[in-house]
């Protein structure tokens, strides 16, 4: 029962990280799918804008691919020790300080396009930015309130 609810920190502590990035990331214009374009869209951009952003776009290509090759990494690094047989803290915590230098170089290059958007756009604009980043806040926290209920009620299930 121990090594499982160690298993279940761990794999919650993964999810949060590798699976709280591209969340976080669609919140704030850059994650992958549809979200970012779907928010752009919802901005009702000029001409002007539309070329400005793609022009940021195109710069900062190649530090956007080098990024997504980051987050690979940090799934490389991550993955051997929630594969591992025996939990064995001090490997975890050099995986996560390895992990958490790649993180953070990613997220400086996706803060820094987010601020040189934002530079672009209107008060209007960027009052929607505002109340769609605060809707997609409360839905990040009902989702996240939703699962620890079912994890709860998985728990609770399997111990009877």
């Amino acid at each position: 029962m121990k090594k499982q609810k160690i298993l279940v920190i761990m794999l919650s502590m993964f999810m949060v990280l590798i699976g709280g990035m591209p969340a976080l990331a669609q919140m704030y214009g850059m994650g992958s799918g549809p979200g970012p374009l779907r928010a752009l869209m919802a901005l009702d951009l000029t001409d002007a804008q539309k070329t400005q952003i793609a022009e940021i776009m195109a710069e900062t290509k190649t530090d956007r691919e080098a990024a997504r090759q980051k987050r690979e990494e940090v799934r490389n690094i991550l993955a051997p020790v929630f594969k591992a047989e025996t939990f064995n803290e001090e490997n975890v915590r050099a995986a996560f300080r390895q992990a958490s230098a790649l993180m953070e170089n990613s997220m400086v290059m996706r803060v820094r396009v987010v601020n040189q958007i934002r530079a672009l756009l209107t008060d209007e604009q960027l009052l929607l930015v505002k109340e769609k980043m605060e809707n997609g806040m409360e839905r990040m926290k009902k989702h996240a309130e939703f699962k620890e209920t079912m994890l709860n009620t998985w728990l609770k299930t399997a111990s009877e």
